[in-house]
């Protein structure tokens, strides 16, 4: 028994260091998965509303939103292949642009842009190169495919009359922040002659939120951040998130809001002017600034937050006086107010919420550009463009 004691000691040793070891790993093997859990549960919600169809299902939209379509019976049948909140990815400086994909509804470059393949750097001898910059609306949220977005339309409606190239590089939530640094760092670049800005709404929106438009992360950055702030927790790395929302509400839109746009469009104007292009600001339509709109178009405008109702009210006159202003003293930079534009367009149903369209407001969109680029004469050559309506 003496003999046998050593080797019970041994073995309860060794059952014991197991034990600690087993305790260690499942305590390991615990954090890792709440962390996973985390994780996923940071960039899954955004699968809810992958697609237009499913984003409807939430709230059993879909055949309040059909109308808006071209052929609205098409659309209800195929609104779940219709791309609504694309998944995104991370990218220097801009925070995030839309992720690479490529299927039959929407393609993107590895880059962001809105198309099978990154644009070439330097431009083929004569074409003409117009970029089309922005959020949701200027993607085109919704649209059936590629070509029925309103980069789509518009290069159909130049293509007619030239070689002329539309590129869209716009990603959901971008606010004027998110466009000036892509033209500093990315669009300059490609040697652009137009630049157009479809914005106003997310500054808008993001003031409304109480973000301070200087300082601040759109949705998918915030997913991202949170990604990484779980993953720094479990390897012992905490740190303080230096982005607040303000607690008294809304950002004061003279104030704040609209100066940080203007500052924005200024610089953007300043840097494409080095370049020799002409840098266009349109201020983006609303369902808060229509004044013509349809029975369920008013019911879509009653289901908004007041809050944010009379946010934009405040907003948007302010956006429109000091841009144009500022177009009168920048020689490159031209400014048209298309925040109530389907008030002169036949009557019909446009939008699908309070800032996005479905392919009857993006035709009609991108007509309105044509016509502010052929009137302007902000093209190398003048175009005659042709307007949908008309047939010719």
């Amino acid at each position: 028994m003496e003999s046998a004691t050593p080797r019970v000691r041994a073995a309860l040793g060794g059952l014991v260091a197991f034990g600690l070891l087993a305790a260690f790993g499942a305590g390991t093997l615990a954090g890792r998965h709440l962390t996973l859990t985390r994780v996923t549960a940071s960039l899954a919600a955004w699968d809810d509303a992958l697609t237009l169809g499913r984003a409807a299902d939430l709230d059993g939209a879909r055949e309040r939103l059909a109308p808006a379509y071209l052929d609205p019976a098409r659309a209800l049948s195929e609104m779940d292949d219709y791309v609504w909140v694309s998944p995104n990815a991370p990218a220097p400086f801009l925070g995030t642009t839309v992720a690479k994909r490529d299927d039959h509804r929407a393609r993107v470059s590895r880059r962001g842009f809105r198309g099978p393949h990154d644009p070439t750097r330097m431009k083929p001898a004569g074409r003409t190169r117009i970029i089309l910059l922005g959020g949701s609306t200027a993607f085109s949220v919704g649209a059936p495919d590629d070509a029925h977005t309103i980069g789509g339309y518009l290069e159909r409606m130049l293509a007619l009359h030239g070689d002329v190239e539309v590129l869209t590089f716009a990603t959901p939530a971008w606010a004027s922040s998110h466009e000036r640094v892509a033209i500093e760092n990315v669009l300059r670049h490609l040697q652009p002659d137009v630049v157009i800005s479809l914005s106003g709404t997310n500054d808008a929106v993001w003031g409304a939120a109480g973000r301070d438009p200087h300082f601040f992360r759109a949705y998918y950055e915030d997913a991202y951040f949170r990604v990484s702030a779980a993953v720094g927790e479990l390897a012992d790395r905490s740190f303080v998130d230096p982005v607040t929302v303000r607690e008294l509400g809304p950002v004061t839109p003279v104030e704040l809001a609209v100066e940080r746009l203007v500052e924005n469009v200024e610089i953007s104007s300043f840097v494409l002017a080095k370049e020799g292009a002409t840098y266009l600001y349109a201020l983006q339509p609303t369902l808060f600034a229509a004044t013509r709109l349809s029975a369920r178009e008013e019911a879509l405008l009653a289901a908004q937050q007041p809050t944010r109702h009379e946010y934009f009210d405040a907003l948007y006159p302010h956006i429109a006086a000091r841009v144009s202003a500022l177009a009168k003293e920048q020689r490159n930079l031209e400014f048209v107010d298309l925040s109530d534009m389907f008030a002169e367009e036949p009557e019909g149903e446009y939008f699908l919420d309070g800032f996005h369209f479905g392919d009857r407001g993006n035709e009609r969109i991108a007509a309105a550009l044509a016509r502010t680029l052929e009137q302007r004469r902000l093209l190398p050559v003048t175009l005659t463009m042709r307007d949908p309506r008309s047939g010719r």
